[in-house]
Formats: structure tokens, sequence, C-alpha cells
């Protein structure tokens, strides 16, 4: 079973590299087929076998040989190991296709934050909305379902308020924006899912793993304004909050 849901994140780790590519650009997730972005030539089928194909083609294209980026097995192996520790913390249940929508939302947002700042085509930090909306809109199903929407309310206003005001108050000060708005709705979209009482610990464990990720940033570029994505870092705090929620959570 353990081996199914790594497959099964492995293929959704492929979907999820589509739309980390096409959703920032506009581009249909539909059509055309998958090309190479440096000789635009259409990948087969057997070249497009999530992590297998870019071992075997040892990350370059069958067809023009450059480089195939490593970010592509990278997604797709990050997402077929929360998948599978979804499994093992859940099972075989409802509470996995909730969870593993949820994740998959989280990771997408985190990787698309990721790439638009990296390449140099797209505007750095943009999130396309449709990740937070459909995710809110799946947490309301289950709200309705479980019979929780009190909590679902309280949760995405306690997760989306917690970053809105202080991003106000920063804006008003600075005259600029310090958190961006997709930032806003991912956290709110974390607390519909995960609970009110969720957000101060992983507001927490993201704030800490910023710093970290920042300092090693700067030292590194020896850029103090290098823009850092906060959507990953809100991913981390979420899914480590959601793997651990017996044991660390914080009661109120």
């Amino acid at each position: 079973m353990i081996i199914f849901f790594i497959l099964l994140g492995l293929i959704f780790g492929s979907f999820m590299n589509v739309l980390i590519y096409r959703l920032p650009q506009g581009l249909s997730i539909v059509s055309p087929k998958s090309s190479c972005p440096n000789c635009n030539s259409y990948i087969k089928w057997y070249d497009n076998i999530p992590v297998i194909s870019y071992i075997l083609l040892k990350g370059r294209c069958r067809n023009c040989k450059k480089s195939i980026s490593i970010t592509y097995p990278i997604v797709e192996i990050t997402t077929a190991l929360v998948f599978s520790l979804i499994y093992i913390s859940f099972g075989a249940s409802l509470d996995f296709i909730k969870y593993a929508i949820f994740s998959f939302l989280l990771l997408s947002s985190s990787f698309t934050d990721i790439k638009t700042l990296i390449d140099k085509n797209f505007e750095t930090g943009v999130i396309p909305d449709i990740y937070p909306f459909i995710g809110i809109l799946v947490a309301l199903v289950f709200a309705l379902y479980e019979k929780n929407i009190i909590d679902f309310l309280a949760g995405f206003g306690a997760g989306f308020l917690v970053l809105y005001i202080p991003a106000l108050i920063y804006r008003y000060i600075k005259k600029r924006d310090g958190i961006g708005e997709g930032d806003f709705l991912i956290f709110g979209m974390v607390g519909c899912f995960l609970g009110y009482k969720s957000i101060p610990y992983i507001l927490t464990l993201s704030a800490l793993t910023g710093l970290l990720i920042g300092v090693c940033i700067v030292m590194y570029t020896k850029n103090s304004k290098f823009p850092l994505p906060f959507a990953p870092m809100l991913s981390i705090g979420g899914l480590i909050y959601l793997f651990t929620d017996n044991i660390l959570k914080i009661s109120f």
C-alpha cells in the first residue's frame, strides 16, 4: 500500500509540474502537450515517466540535449514522500483524501512561488489564486460533511487576519508591500483545514524557518534585499503540524 501511495504521489507530482510551469503564464493545463522549454519538441510518453525518465535521460532533453531542471524530479519525489506520510498517518481513509488535496495545493503554491522567484521570465512571487480558492472550497465541503463549519470559519479568519493586519501596518509605515496577497489566502486555507489552534504554532515555525533560510541566502548572495517567498515557509510549518498534531499541538 505504501508503494501504491508513493506511485500516486509521483503521478500527482508530475501533474504539479505542469501547474507550476503553466499557471503563472496563463497557459492551459490541458493543451498543448508537454514540450521541451528549449527546443519546443513534444515529450514522448516514455520520456515523461516521473523521476525514471529524468534518470534515464541523465537530466537532458532527448532531442536538443539541453539540461532539464532538477526541480522536476524534486517536485515529484517531494509529493510522493508527503503522500506516503499522509497514508502512514491517516490510512486509506477520507482523511487521506482531505489532507492529500490540502498538501497538493500547499506544495503547488510553494513550488510556484519558488519558481517565479528564480525564473527570470516571471514576476517575482506569483501565487495563482486558484490554489487557495480550490483549497478553501474543498475544506468547506469537508467542514459541512463533518458538521464543523464554525471551526472552518474561525480557522480561515485566524489564518488570513494574522498576516493581513501586520501587512496593512507594514504597508502604511513603509509605503510598500511586505507580504503578498497570496500568502494571506494560503494561510487562510491552512486554517480552514487545520483549525485556528494550529495558527500560532505554524506561524512561529514558519517565521523561524524563514529567518534561518533568509540568513543563509543573504550570506550566500550578499544581498540583504533578496526577496524571500513566504509560502514555502507556511507549507513547511503546515505539513509539520499535520504530521505532529497529536504530539506538538498547542492547547488553549
